[in-house]
């Protein structure tokens, strides 16, 4: 017998799925955003192995130096700031 959506619902903690509380991501929208930049990268529907290999090089070599400008304090901020001020309304939401 399958189970219902709200027998899954009633039966999983809200630990699992609520963020209220909870100051990280709350979407999978950066892995999205990634996925999207490594399809428009490749610019190929299917490539093949070695093209993909080299272009994750090129990103993991890409994501190094910007954790290095991170750590020496030059690197731009990751959000938007309309997301930033939208974190900030939700933080102070929460507050109240």
């Amino acid at each position: 017998m399958p189970f219902s959506f709200w027998a899954i619902y009633m039966a999983t903690s809200t630990k699992i799925w609520n963020h209220f509380n909870t100051d990280r991501t709350r979407t999978a929208n950066h892995l999205e955003g990634w996925h999207a930049a490594l399809n428009r990268s490749i610019s190929r529907p299917k490539p093949n192995i070695f093209v993909l290999i080299t272009e994750i090089k090129n990103q993991q070599q890409n994501f190094e130096l910007d954790l290095q400008a991170q750590k020496n304090g030059n690197l731009k901020p990751l959000n938007k700031m309309k997301f930033r001020k939208l974190e900030e309304r939700l933080k102070n939401a929460k507050d109240r």
